[in-house]
């Protein structure tokens, strides 16, 4: 009886440190969020407290639609759009239109820089393949068509709003494993072999950045 009591507060104790930890990541994004939108738009303390204030409604709001497993991609995808022109607005009603003009401007240029960054990783591998795997023709036109297909998948994970973050992990996972296995049936056992230790070293590269 007593193990039983004992189980059961382990338990209530997990569960609830699980949501504690929710709780706190999903308050420290909306802080993050909103510390750089008073750094771009230069708000001051009391424009900072309504635009945090409708971060957290937001995010909220955006976290429980994707979390729906019961509406369409469709319909997930009409209410995501209704939520970002309610937001806004309400965001339109507390900074002035300088200051929206500069988030908004914000937001462009890093969206540039991603999708930048995102060519360069392309480039950046097939620039190896060329250099160090010794591709033959056959070859490296499979192995790209492969690189193509794989990065066109990553996007179309990313950007749909039907699937959790969860489900986004489990899916990206599941097509890094798709990718690797058709790579490995491309290449030699060899040219399989360098290829990974390239990952791998491009790997510790960016994280020492």
């Amino acid at each position: 009886m007593k193990k039983n009591v004992m189980l059961v507060v382990f338990m209530v104790v997990a569960v609830f440190g699980f949501a504690q930890h929710g709780r706190r990541d999903a308050s420290n994004r909306v802080a993050g969020v909103s510390e750089r939108m008073q750094t771009v738009m230069t708000l001051n303390e009391e424009q900072y407290a309504s635009v945090k204030k409708i971060n957290t409604k937001y995010f909220g709001e955006t976290k429980q639609l994707r979390a729906d497993s019961t509406l369409s991609r469709e319909e997930k995808k009409n209410r995501m759009k209704k939520i970002q022109n309610d937001k806004e607005a309400e965001l339109k009603a507390v900074v002035t239109d300088e200051q929206f003009n500069k988030w908004e401007t914000y937001k462009e240029n890093s969206k540039k820089r991603r999708a930048t960054k995102s060519g360069r990783k392309g480039e950046e591998l097939r620039r190896f393949d060329l250099d160090e795997l010794s591709l033959s023709d056959d070859q490296q036109k499979k192995f790209e068509e492969a690189n193509k297909e794989f990065f066109a998948k990553h996007k179309a994970i990313r950007e749909d709003v039907k699937l959790t973050d969860e489900q986004k992990k489990t899916a990206r996972r599941e097509l890094k494993t798709q990718h690797d296995a058709k790579i490995k049936s491309i290449l030699t056992d060899a040219q399989y072999q360098k290829w990974l230790e390239s990952k791998a070293d491009r790997k510790k590269h960016r994280r020492k950045k």
